[in-house]
């Protein structure tokens, strides 16, 4: 499968947006976002063989207009699905790991150790209760 079969096929279930009020960047589409479009058309190719078909081939569902790539895609769906919900799952979860991605939903995307999370000043009674926990010593050998 050509790679705007897939980029066109992931665009149309992931076309991005054009940013917002949010101060963040636009979400990318599917096939900016540094997806693995490959991997995830050769785990789930009987959906994109599925597809294509629809649009009488790869090239037609590539050059076809937004409406009959939904259409096509839609209708793959409900033939297959179990397959299709397979696929799709596949492809959210690439997307929403993707660096692009979490940049544009403004979370971070570097790991969280050894930095850790960020955490709230703890309060007074929070203190008091800690207090009770280092009082009363190590419980393990050491």
């Amino acid at each position: 499968m050509n790679p705007a079969f897939l980029a066109a096929v992931a665009d149309t279930l992931l076309p991005g947006d054009a940013g917002g009020s949010d101060g963040y960047p636009p979400l990318p589409p599917a096939s900016a976002a540094g997806v693995d479009l490959a991997s995830v058309a050769s785990s789930h190719s009987a959906v994109f063989e599925a597809i294509a078909k629809q649009t009488s081939g790869v090239e037609a569902f590539a050059n076809a207009a937004e409406a009959a790539r939904i259409a096509a895609v839609q209708t793959v769906e409900r033939a297959m699905p179990d397959a299709f919900r397979a696929f799709l799952s596949a492809l959210l979860a690439d997307y929403y790991e993707a660096p692009a991605v979490l940049t544009a939903m403004g979370w971070r995307t570097d790991p969280p150790q050894p930095r850790g999370h960020a955490m709230p000043e703890l309060s007074d009674a929070a203190f008091k209760r800690l207090g009770r926990v280092q009082a009363r010593g190590k419980l393990w050998r050491g």
